[in-house]
């Protein structure tokens, strides 16, 4: 303990019972004001925001096992539409809606875009849709950025609701402290014809 240290430590020590326990107290609020309006209200807002991130993640979930069904319902209801388009223009397309979405969002870093490729879907996607001799596929990709959590609910948000793509099939979130942001890594998918299939209206 250094010296001017321990000299006042030794004239509080002096002061009678009262004012030290006064002095303890005064310690104390001014100790628990600044948590209050530091450590705590940063705690706060990131709960608030998680929560935000929670519910989204949740209407995702419960979207997604209902996605085919409402395409194919939608199909049969409005009458001849466009099928799904072949891998390469899906490809393409889910790449530059991604890329659009992220530069639209002041804030965001660090993005990268890894095209996955493409893989079955089940046989019964879209079976009132396509022909016979027709298969969906999915092609997938995988993106990752950082943002603050508002931004980061927004990305997600107009990811979700861009026609361009289906699904969001897996979503990872870590929080970086040093930058009281957070890193997103996603995979994204459209469904599109299998290759070799033939694209017609209904």
């Amino acid at each position: 303990m250094s010296v001017p240290f321990k000299t006042q430590v030794d004239r509080i020590r002096a002061w009678p019972p009262a004012a030290q326990l006064g002095l303890a107290a005064a310690v104390l609020i001014v100790g628990w004001w600044l948590c209050s309006d530091t450590v705590w209200s940063w705690a706060r807002g990131y709960s608030k925001d998680a929560g935000e991130l929670r519910e989204l993640l949740a209407r995702g979930k419960d979207q997604s096992g209902d996605r085919l069904k409402d395409a194919r319902d939608s199909v049969l209801a409005h009458g001849r539409v466009q099928l799904p388009r072949r891998p390469e223009e899906g490809a393409a397309l889910l790449a530059q809606a991604a890329t659009s979405i992220i530069n639209a969002n002041e804030g965001v870093i660090a993005y990268k875009y890894e095209a996955r490729g493409s893989s079955r879907l089940p046989a019964s996607a879209l079976r009132d849709v396509l022909d016979e001799n027709q298969r969906a596929e999915r092609v997938t990709a995988e993106i990752q950025f950082e943002a603050a959590p508002d931004v980061v609910t927004k990305v997600l948000a107009a990811l979700e609701s861009s026609p361009e793509i289906d699904s969001i099939s897996s979503l990872r979130l870590s929080r970086l402290d040093a930058t009281k942001k957070l890193r997103v890594r996603a995979v994204i998918e459209a469904w599109v014809l299998a290759s070799g299939g033939t694209r017609s209206l209904l």
